[in-house]
């Protein structure tokens, strides 16, 4: 099966939303039931193959009438971070193979548009509605194993050998890169501020995928090592939103924002039974994991198998 890094294309389509107004989708919600994020198609979605598996999970945010009335003259903007890491342990020897992360703030504007509702992101055009992308997986790089990289020619070498030793090489490499035969955990924790404009630091620096050609130092190297070619969280949030490797300011020192919301999110792989289907179990707190919402509008495909979820404890405050 041929592996596929996923985008959103691993979710069911829905019908566009036919509000026009902010005050029309807000006084037809009980404000006792508001719900601020849904899970996008429903639940996490889910893949596997023979050698790998992979996981997407993704959130709409929409404005309460309070958060409206906060950006009513001026835009604000959702400041998120997203801290992601796991461990790979070999599931005969019991050893660690390798562990890894990720830590990367997100600037989305909360800007309106002619409609009177906030402006979603180009990629996910549900009016009213912003999209996170929490994670998306693809376990082919979770050992570390580094990108392919084939032998180079050697001098006399026939192409047929030359062929014949490539392909060996590249078996070699899959293999090294293989889920199967390993255990671990993925480790998510995320918050997402509602900060009003006039609380959002004037020193921050933000970069998008445009400023990547000019990039030198710790931030082109951090870009190379997090290349999809070779990392495991693919790069979706970065590729549509301004973001930053470092703290920003309004983060760190920050006191007036708004409507903080954590999320913490634990994933269990065993494929110790090599004969057998990768196991793999989501586990959230209590009351966490938003209820379920429809897809991006155009996406029609789900993940093949449901993952399990699994709640523990009680909700965050």
């Amino acid at each position: 099966m041929r592996l596929i890094i996923w985008s959103a294309a691993i979710m069911v389509s829905f019908a566009a939303c036919k509000t026009t107004s902010p005050k029309a989708v807000l006084n037809d919600t009980v404000a006792e039931t508001f719900q601020s994020y849904e899970t996008v198609n429903t639940e996490p979605q889910f893949a596997d193959d023979d050698e790998h598996f992979m996981v997407y999970w993704a959130v709409w945010r929409q404005l309460s009438p309070k958060e409206y009335e906060a950006i009513a003259t001026k835009p604000g903007a959702i400041l998120s971070q997203r801290d992601i890491y796991w461990s790979v342990d070999d599931c005969k020897t019991g050893s660690r193979l390798h562990m890894d992360g990720e830590t990367v703030w997100y600037n989305d504007e909360l800007t309106k548009g002619t409609d009177g509702l906030v402006t979603p992101i180009k990629e996910a055009p549900r009016p009213g509605h912003k999209y996170f992308v929490m994670l998306n997986l693809n376990s082919q790089h979770l050992r570390g194993a580094g990108p392919w990289v084939g032998p180079k020619k050697e001098r006399g070498e026939t192409a047929e050998a030359w062929d014949q030793r490539r392909h060996k090489a590249y078996l070699e490499w899959l293999k090294r890169s293989w889920a199967k035969g390993t255990k671990g955990q993925v480790n998510l924790v995320a918050e997402h501020r509602l900060y009003p404009k006039d609380s959002l630091s004037q020193t921050d620096t933000w970069i998008s995928p445009k400023d990547y050609p000019q990039l030198k130092g710790e931030q082109l190297q951090l870009i190379t090592k997090y290349s999809p070619k070779q990392w495991p969280i693919y790069f979706d949030e970065r590729a549509h939103k301004p973001h930053s490797f470092a703290e920003p300011a309004s983060w760190r020192n920050g006191q007036s924002y708004m409507s903080p919301r954590k999320f913490r999110m634990r994933l269990d792989w065993n494929w110790c039974d090599t004969e057998k289907p990768v196991n793999v179990e989501i586990f959230v707190p209590r009351g966490e994991m938003p209820p379920g919402g429809p897809n991006r509008p155009g996406r029609s495909d789900s993940g093949q198998r449901k993952i399990k979820i699994l709640e523990w404890g009680h909700p965050t405050d």
